[in-house]
């Protein structure tokens, strides 16, 4: 086994016109990280030339940063892929920088990465023998101040042990700047699929093939970094939020309401496509009912419910709610279609 104090870890830190306090905030944390055998790509989508050079001046004196420029705005979801995409070239090159490589981490511009977070991170997914971890968070505002000490609790997430890919479908628990991942979840991840329509995002994608064709996904219930809250955020921490019935008939919510089914239609559809070949008749069972929107799926009794890990009735509810809606687009388009 190799020593994890001494594997190289490859950061993957997607930018896009960073806050100058909040980005330097997150570098100075990167290089205080208690495992210093990191190095870390820089991807920047940004199209301002003066956050261009803000950034690159910012990193230039650490040789263990790696600017990389984007020719065309990109959006977090490619953004995160060009990154992984170089990497991989780097390393099927034989790129003596990228040598002896073994774990890959995401990373976003705004948070705060406390101390030992990589090294407890290489710890614990050594011991696993899973393909990916990930982690809780504490949750700061904008000026640093804390919010909640865990995330999970703050969310009320339901983390089931071990992770199927039932629950994950249900619900996303992987949250992207937290986790670790080792080359061969990388292999397998790329090239991400392509989307028109941004339907999921890459730490969903990384998790659901980590369970459906990896070795699975280790919690780590710690929280190893301050996730940072403020107006800019891509997605945040989530809470539920209750629907008004009266909103459902009085505005054009049907698009909103059927989005979460269409998210897993699409990246259930994925993951057969990708691993026809690999996954378990289990896993191919529901993935295949996710990907045809079979109602079925959420009413199989007690078993399958003691594996959903979904955090209330309420958001399985709102589910079910989105499989109705879009059957009901269905119904629209077809009859439009006849017309």
């Amino acid at each position: 086994m190799v020593d994890s104090v001494q594997v190289k870890v490859a950061i993957i830190l997607a930018v896009y016109h960073p806050q100058a306090d909040f980005f330097d905030i997150q570098i100075q944390s990167l290089e205080n990280q208690t495992h210093k055998n990191w190095i870390c790509i820089v991807s920047d989508d940004s199209t301002e030339e003066s956050d261009q050079k803000f950034i690159q001046n910012r990193i230039a004196k650490d040789a263990r940063f790696i600017y990389v420029q984007n020719k065309r705005q990109r959006g977090v979801y490619s953004n995160f892929e060009n990154a992984l995409l170089l990497l991989q070239k780097e390393l099927r090159s034989g790129n003596p920088f990228f040598s002896d490589l073994k774990y890959i981490s995401f990373c976003d511009q705004d948070d705060h990465w406390l101390p030992e977070k990589v090294e407890i991170s290489c710890q614990q997914l050594q011991m696993s023998g899973k393909s990916l971890l990930h982690s809780d968070l504490r949750l700061i505002d904008a000026s640093g101040q804390v919010l909640a000490d865990s995330c999970w609790k703050f969310e009320k997430r339901v983390i089931e042990q071990p992770l199927g890919i039932f629950s994950l479908l249900k619900r996303n628990c992987v949250t992207g700047c937290t986790v670790l991942f080792d080359l061969q979840l990388l292999d397998l991840a790329l090239p991400f699929p392509e989307q028109k329509v941004v339907y999921f995002l890459h730490d969903w994608w990384l998790a659901t093939v980590a369970v459906v064709a990896g070795q699975g996904v280790f919690h780590e219930d710690r929280p190893l970094m301050e996730y940072r809250q403020h107006s800019q955020n891509v997605v945040g921490a989530q809470v539920s939020k209750k629907i008004s019935v009266r909103k459902i008939f009085t505005r054009k919510l049907l698009d909103k309401l059927a989005t979460p089914f269409w998210e897993r239609q699409h990246l259930a559809s994925s993951l057969l496509q990708r691993f026809a070949f690999r996954i378990s008749e289990e896993d191919r069972q529901i993935l295949q009912m996710f990907k045809q929107g079979n109602m079925g799926l959420f009413f199989q009794g007690p078993a399958l419910f003691s594996k959903a890990g979904f955090q209330t009735l309420f958001s399985h509810w709102r589910l079910v709610l989105a499989f109705l809606a879009a059957r009901v687009q269905k119904i629209i388009l077809s009859n439009k279609d006849l017309t």
